[in-house]
């Protein structure tokens, strides 16, 4: 199974719900998953789901929880 993980990034000039998009930032066969580039002062908020080749298609689990995290 392997483990997609997407981020949106509020940079505090922007309101939260006003067109700020998830995108995919990393795709890991792990359990755990470390973004490194971080920036001060800016709200990142993450969430993840999960996938697995069944009969050469993927079959995707639902979102989890958001998580936010303030640098």
């Amino acid at each position: 199974m392997e483990i997609i993980i997407f981020l949106v990034i509020f940079d505090g000039q922007t309101p939260p719900d006003t067109g700020n998009s998830w995108k995919k930032i990393a795709s890991v066969n792990s359990t755990s998953y470390t973004d490194k580039k971080l920036e001060k002062g800016t709200l990142y908020k993450y969430k993840i789901r999960a996938y697995k080749n069944v009969n050469g298609k993927k079959q995707y689990s639902e979102y989890s929880p958001q998580k936010s995290v303030k640098r």
